[in-house]
């Protein structure tokens, strides 16, 4: 996975730390992808408490969209009321809505640098990043024909979220540079206060040193 979105409940209080992985597929269990991960999420649903960590990976993935989409948001509303903290990826944009409903989700995507196709491992608080899919498959030598074809799909598509995606992300980085700005003006003002600390030392020792001087 690339570049993920996470929807993350804040952590308040964390003692000891019951682990839950999503992850299953099972063969011999006849289970597919999608029931092996539901089934693996609905085990630690029913044991989790306020001092278990959750994290799930491509939650609701494997099935329709629009019922892996609900069937999501009902787990994140579940995990909400039921722990501290739950840590969950997906390509579901429409889980980014969550947030403008209730402050306990935020928002977060990895960035990924189009430059090298690899992820900076930098995350972006507040905004949703995308998949990157047909940057990928580009770089990895797919006809551009059937690129650009894809291409004019996803703004037919998603005309409205792409631009708001955009939004959201320059709206992120304008949040970290401000935040950046302001880390280093406290910086800078710290450093003054310690440098007068620091002259008014020296003055305070060239005083002291000419006084003994004048004794002897």
């Amino acid at each position: 996975m690339h570049n993920e979105v996470l929807y993350i409940m804040w952590l308040f209080h964390l003692s000891l730390i019951p682990f839950f992985s999503s992850k299953l597929q099972s063969l011999e269990q006849n289970l597919s992808t999608f029931s092996g991960h539901i089934s693996r999420i609905r085990k630690f649903l029913e044991v989790a408490s306020k001092q278990s960590l959750v994290l799930i990976d491509e939650i609701g993935s494997g099935t329709d969209p629009s019922e892996g989409v609900a069937l999501s948001a009902s787990i994140l509303q579940y995990l909400r009321e039921h722990v501290n903290l739950a840590v969950v990826t997906t390509h579901y944009a429409d889980l980014s809505t969550m947030k403008e409903k209730d402050t306990c989700f935020e928002n977060a995507a990895m960035e990924f640098s189009l430059e090298t196709l690899q992820p900076t491992y930098r995350v972006l608080w507040g905004c949703t990043g995308d998949s990157n899919a047909l940057s990928i498959a580009q770089s990895i030598g797919f006809d551009k024909n059937i690129i650009d074809l894809a291409q004019k799909w996803v703004e037919k598509l998603k005309p409205e979220q792409q631009q708001e995606r955009r939004g959201m992300l320059y709206q992120s980085l304008q949040e970290e540079k401000n935040r950046l700005k302001v880390q280093a003006e406290k910086a800078a003002s710290i450093h003054a206060e310690i440098m007068n600390v620091y002259s008014e030392v020296q003055s305070s020792c060239s005083v002291r040193k000419r006084y003994s001087v004048s004794l002897l």
